[in-house]
């Protein structure tokens, strides 16, 4: 079922949602839904908190969720986690958008720092946390599921409450939490909520749960050592909580008593309310600071604690410093003979570059020359083509081909006179009278030789026939 859910909700990452909200990462599954990081269109970042599928289908536990998503913005508080809109996937999914939160879980922080905090921190936490319950109870709104995982701790310092009214929607529904449990936490639920008494549950209901977490965050343990949630459930429902001294007997004794009566099994005997516990928590952090003449005070604590993880932090570091410092010594060497190599070329280059400007002016020259004179002809040609077509008009076509005819008869003519001119001025007037007597005598021979020969030709007479043969009748 859970990885089911994990599934489903990863499949999530990536699409958009009304076409205005991008589902970025997945931030974490409960038990009634994911959560999301998503970005608007505008640029806006936010979480979008998506009910699971299958309670989806449920309409009183649509409208629950849906409902007291808003509770929190009815707390009136900073600490509680504001919901600025809700709408429908496509899949017809309710969700909320809400204020996207920046830093780590009080869960994961205690996990982070060996599964225990500094008695200070823990005191401060919890000192902010009824701060909201305070505000929360007297609007008549009880959470129902305080544990570290639902405590937010932000960068700027600031306690964030999650998951205001979860435990009411669960209620109806009657489907389990990712835990594994109807309402809640085992580890974290009153004995009248274990027992499913609905109407004992008040603001003292809450308080059993803050006293439970200042358990968990001081001992690194539960109030209940069940092997299962379900024996948890049944310890919760029928065990009264064992002291906190016994699994953390340094703690100071007012802080034993503070926690010890928020566990009381019996509700009348616990804390009265939120703010009677919060007086009770800074009574402690008061007389703990006196307490302490070399500290500045219960905020030193924690800053000390904070100081040492750094420290560590910085010896496991300071190895892996010293190595990246030498790689860079060398990278720094290795630039140096780059920068010396990149000079040479660009030296060889400027030569280069000197000799190919040469080169080039010399053929840019001549071509430029050469453009010239092509662009004065051009110019000349131009020229009187525009007085041509001044003259002439629209027949100056024409009128151009007629006139390149004339000249081409014109230049033939002149040619053949000159041929002439050239004959005659090869002959002078005896060669032209010899001539003529030569042609008057070839004459005579051409047209009295045939008169002359035909007259002495000689022919014989005809042969007759001997006999005459008679003619027939």
């Amino acid at each position: 079922m859970e990885d089911d859910q994990i599934l489903r909700a990863q499949a999530r990452i990536g699409t958009v949602l009304q076409d205005k909200w991008r589902i970025d990462a997945l931030l974490g599954v409960g038990g009634m839904a994911s959560v999301y990081a998503a970005t608007h269109r505008n640029q806006k970042r936010v979480a979008l908190k998506v009910l699971h599928v299958e309670l989806a289908g449920n309409e009183e536990v649509r409208a629950r969720f849906l409902r007291e998503g808003y509770t929190a913005n009815g707390v009136g508080h900073d600490g509680a986690v504001s919901v600025l809109d809700d709408a429908v996937t496509p899949d017809g999914v309710p969700y909320l958008v809400m204020e996207l939160l920046d830093g780590e879980s009080i869960d994961a922080r205690c996990e982070r720092k060996g599964h225990r905090l500094p008695v200070a921190e823990v005191l401060q936490i919890t000192d902010r946390l009824l701060d909201v319950l305070v505000a929360a109870h007297a609007k008549g709104i009880v959470h129902r599921d305080i544990k570290p995982d639902n405590l937010f701790l932000t960068r700027s310092g600031q306690l964030k409450v999650l998951d205001f009214g979860i435990a009411r929607a669960l209620e109806v529904s009657g489907y389990q939490t990712r835990d594994g449990s109807i309402l809640g936490t085992p580890a974290f639920m009153a004995p009248e909520q274990a027992l499913g008494h609905w109407d004992d549950i008040d603001g003292r209901t809450d308080l059993w749960a803050v006293g439970a977490t200042m358990f968990a965050l001081l001992s690194g343990q539960t109030v209940h050592e069940g092997k299962t949630l379900n024996e948890q459930l049944v310890f919760s429902a029928t065990v009264p909580a064992r002291s906190l001294a016994t699994v953390a007997a340094t703690l100071p004794r007012s802080v034993v008593a503070l926690v010890d009566r928020a566990l009381v099994y019996a509700k009348q005997d616990r804390w009265p309310s939120a703010g009677a516990m919060q007086r009770a928590v800074r009574a402690t952090f008061a007389e703990l600071q006196a307490s302490m003449p070399h500290s500045s005070g219960v905020q030193s604590a924690s800053a000390q604690a904070d100081r040492d993880a750094a420290a560590e932090v910085l010896a496991r570091t300071l190895p892996l410093a010293d190595a990246l410092r030498s790689r860079l010594e060398a990278t720094r060497g290795r630039v140096t003979e780059l920068e010396a190599e990149v000079s040479a070329v660009r030296s060889e280059r400027a030569t280069l570059d000197e000799w190919f400007r040469k080169k080039l002016g010399t053929r840019v020259e001549a071509a430029d020359e050469a453009r010239r004179e092509v662009e004065r002809r051009l110019g000349e040609l131009g020229r009187r083509a525009l007085s041509d077509r001044v003259v002439f008009g629209d027949g100056y076509a024409e009128v151009r081909t007629e006139l390149t005819s004339i000249g081409q008869a014109a230049e033939q003519k002149a040619h053949e006179v000159a041929l002439h001119e050239a004959a005659l001025r090869s002959y002078d007037q005896a060669s032209f009278r010899r001539g003529v007597v030569v042609i008057a005598l070839l004459a005579l021979v051409l047209l009295g030789g045939p008169i002359v020969w035909r007259a002495t030709m000689t022919s014989p007479p005809p042969d007759l026939p001997k006999t005459v043969e008679p003619i027939a009748p």
